[in-house]
């Protein structure tokens, strides 16, 4: 890091190991709305399907949010 002033940090730096050669913030700019929207669409739709051919099990959520309160304390 010859000079600090126009150092970008890379999203390696913030997780302690180098996952990529690109600049964290021209990274940000490469996705849209719509593609991170696309994205999950077909997340939601291949999870629902696994739920369905009865590949995952389901928690209840009151069970996840007493876990997750029992975490954060």
């Amino acid at each position: 890091m010859a000079n600090r002033r126009n150092y970008v940090p890379e999203v390696g730096d913030m997780v302690g190991c180098k996952m990529t050669d690109k600049p964290l913030l021209e990274s940000l700019h490469e996705t849209t709305i719509a593609e991170v929207e696309a994205a999950w669409q077909l997340a939601i739709e291949r999870r629902l399907a696994q739920y369905d051919r009865g590949e995952t099990n389901s928690i209840d959520a009151n069970e996840v949010f007493a876990k997750a309160r029992s975490i954060a304390r």
